[in-house]
């Protein structure tokens, strides 16, 4: 084999490559979640593309912006206490900026009771960080004591 052959063997490589990593490059989804019933803005809405660990959290606007991972299809979930989770399908392009919008639906919560028991016993000099005891006014006698 010539080294011309080799050094063309080398070059289509590389070409392969470079192509198949712009075929696995990234995209970003950004965009907004507001209230179905509302149309405000809803802050602290988790989202996430299902199946990776990306995530990103919604801002006092509603917005947000999340690395999609991989370029095509991605399916982001948007998840908040109080209202349902909704799941939405998104076509990714590598190195471009995908919009998204998301309007959720506020719905009702119950949240089990929490009970709370102490036991103990605690001196009132713990409780209130100081003793009365201790305490002397300007003629050296106990403060609030008379004699």
């Amino acid at each position: 084999m010539t080294h011309r052959a080799v050094a063309l063997g080398l070059i289509a490589l590389a070409c392969r490559a470079a192509g198949l990593g712009a075929q696995t490059g990234t995209g970003t989804i950004t965009g907004h979640v507001t209230d179905s019933a509302t149309g405000r803005p809803v802050v602290a809405v988790r989202l996430s593309v299902v199946g990776t660990d990306r995530t990103a959290v919604t801002a006092d606007d509603g917005g947000f912006v999340l690395a999609a991972g991989p370029a095509g299809a991605q399916r982001v979930r948007a998840s908040r206490i109080g209202f349902s989770a909704r799941d939405e399908t998104v076509a990714v392009t590598a190195g471009q900026i995908v919009t998204l919008n998301f309007a959720i639906q506020p719905i009702a919560v119950t949240l089990s009771d929490v009970v709370v028991v102490g036991y103990g016993t605690q001196r009132r000099a713990d409780l209130t960080g100081e003793s009365r005891a201790g305490l002397r006014g300007p003629s050296g006698r106990r403060a609030g004591y008379p004699g």
